[in-house]
């Protein structure tokens, strides 16, 4: 044995020792560099016993570490790695030589580890055996991990295979420590990131890649693992919105708390609007950092890889669902107080129904997924969805439309914001079609607003993007006809009864008798249709039951007698609705000024 750095480090004694386990038959002679030369140039049969330290580490000692104690085989390797040359870093590359537990039993092929420190390691435990076992006095110094770098341990400036990252998300699903398994779903999917940006980048140009890298490029192992992947649970599931906190609306996250899901069984986060009550969503931002934006999980490389952009798992009954659960939401709990926002949910939910307004609309109409609207309410992506209409004959979607209708007329599945100024039994209006109007009946917008809560105006800013779906799809009522003017007085009288009116709805019928004047003034209640006007008691009454005097301040009986009109209403309504003139008031009558 010949070596310049052996006859100076006191591993010398340590080494003959190795060697003197190993070979237990042979003498071992440690020679000077004089001597070594002479016998090397002696001729083979001199040659065949003589080694250098580089046969020695090659030929004997890396292939027997396993017969040497822990102390002395660390002694080893670890002063092959700290004078390592590029002859001795080709002979560790090849050998299992560096340890990966505690014992040092388990030995491994520098190509074959894992950097300790780098985000590749986020993908493997302890109990994997990847990492060089040891502290900062043995294998885990840093020049001692940078010389294992350069014998292949991988960092990040390498990537896994198709086929390894395979089994890292196999790996995820045996974790049953939800906070561990998150973890590693993290640092999966910016791995996961890192390759498809890489592979999308194509072949670098210089053409030098590791025999990993060269596997990123694979176009069939990519297309395996994206398959392979979608089959297994290793992807978070998005919590409730903060939005529809107190809102006893169900979100299907809430099904899979603390629960990774299949990417199969999950959708994208841009479709929760559309279905985040039947479909888990999964999660777009790693909810531990505190600026979540920053720390995007699922980027659109991502939701494609792995089909969470397949729009062919929504079907229209999924959005029906949706919209009838949002129509019966309420607010829960009897003190949120400063924890609910009525404000931002009222604006969430209005989003949500007008999402599925516009999916509904151009299920209906495909034509419209071609034009290039400008979307007030929605994103873009509504334009890109495969909706199943697409495929079907005119007749199917005739039949289509008649069922969406059907499932509308039944239902109160129109959204309308309630101002927080108005007096509402619900923080969430949801109305029926029969109460929708497309058209004020008069320029003045306010006379509509007037009819409220039989009538609301579809909003003008509506009337452009939403006109099929209003219109086409749902029929509804485009202008207030006389008959529906004479419906709301009568449903206001089955309200009352004989009781007097309330101010609210008292000006609401003054509302719908200056409506007749000014829209149908030639209209005249039926005998079949009765016409009801308030007395003075302002309770309601057939109006030919009534009487009222023809001049400007007629006078009454200090009891007010319930027989006449109250003096509000126009004289026109009355003689309209058959009030009759009682010219002489009854001498036995004291008489005060109405």
């Amino acid at each position: 044995i010949f070596n310049k750095q052996l006859q100076q480090n006191n591993v010398k004694e340590t080494l003959v020792q190795a060697l003197t386990t190993i070979i237990k038959e042979k003498k071992i002679q440690l020679l000077s560099e004089e001597d070594y030369f002479i016998r090397k140039m002696s001729g083979l049969e001199y040659q065949k016993n003589l080694y250098d330290h580089y046969r020695i580490y090659n030929d004997l000692l890396l292939p027997n570490l396993n017969v040497l104690s822990k102390n002395i085989k660390d002694s080893l390797v670890l002063f092959a790695i700290d004078h390592s040359d590029t002859l001795m870093l080709n002979i560790l590359k090849e050998h299992c030589c560096i340890p990966c537990t505690p014992n040092g039993r388990t030995l491994r092929k520098p190509s074959k580890l894992i950097h300790p420190h780098c985000k590749l390691a986020q993908l493997y435990s302890d109990i994997d055996g990847l990492f060089p076992y040891g502290g900062q006095d043995s294998y885990l110094r840093d020049d001692r991990l940078n010389v294992l770098k350069l014998l292949g341990m991988k960092c990040d400036d390498n990537f896994v295979t198709w086929q390894e990252l395979i089994e890292r998300c196999q790996s995820i699903q045996r974790i049953r420590d939800y906070e561990l398994a998150y973890e590693r779903s993290i640092a999966l999917l910016t791995i996961l990131n890192d390759m498809l940006t890489m592979y999308n980048n194509g072949v670098p140009s210089n053409g030098s890649m590791s025999l990993c890298d060269a596997s990123l490029y694979d176009k069939e192992s990519r297309q395996r693992a994206s398959l392979q992947l979608r089959d297994i649970s290793f992807l978070p599931v998005k919590i409730r919105p903060i939005e529809l906190n107190y809102l006893n609306i169900q979100w299907m996250g809430d099904k899979y708390h603390n629960r990774l899901l299949k990417p199969k069984d999950l959708l994208s986060q841009q479709y929760e609007l559309l279905v985040g009550s039947s479909w888990p969503i999964v999660q777009h931002y790693d909810l531990s950092k505190i600026q979540k934006t920053e720390h995007i999980l699922i980027t659109k490389q991502i939701e494609q890889f792995l089909g969470l952009n397949d729009t062919t798992k929504i079907d229209l009954r999924d959005v029906l669902k949706q919209l009838d659960e949002i129509s019966k939401l309420s607010v829960t709990g009897n003190n949120t107080g400063a924890n609910y926002n009525h404000q931002t949910s009222s604006k969430y939910i209005l989003d949500m129904c007008y999402n599925l307004y516009d999916y509904i609309q151009y299920y209906c109409f495909p034509h419209l997924q071609t034009q290039q609207q400008s979307l007030s309410h929605t994103h873009h992506y509504l334009t890109e969805i495969d909706y199943r209409s697409s495929s079907m004959s005119p007749l199917q979607l005739e039949q289509a439309i008649r069922d969406i209708r059907d499932y509308f007329q039944q239902r109160r599945l129109i959204y309308f914001p309630v101002d927080l100024n108005e007096t509402s039994s619900s923080s969430y209006l949801f109305l029926s079609l029969n109460q929708l109007l497309w058209q004020s009946p008069t320029r003045n917008s306010t006379f509509i607003s007037n009819l409220k809560p039989y009538y609301y105006q579809v909003p003008i800013t509506l009337h452009k993007q939403y006109k099929h779906f209003y219109l086409d799809l749902l029929q509804i009522k485009i202008q207030l006809e006389y008959k529906d003017l004479l419906i709301i007085i009568d449903l206001i009288k089955k309200k009352y009864q004989t009781k007097p009116l309330d101010k609210d709805d008292f000006t609401l019928l003054q509302t719908v008798y200056q409506l007749i004047l000014d829209i149908f003034p030639n209209y005249s209640p039926t005998l079949t249709t009765p016409f009801y006007l308030p007395n003075v008691d302002s309770v309601l009454h057939q109006g030919n039951t009534l009487y009222f005097y023809p001049f400007e301040q007629p006078l009454v009986s200090s009891q007010q007698d319930e027989r006449y009109v109250h003096p509000s209403i126009d004289r026109l309504i009355c003689m309209k609705a058959g009030v009759t003139v009682r010219k002489l008031p009854s001498s036995t009558q004291q008489y005060s000024t109405l």
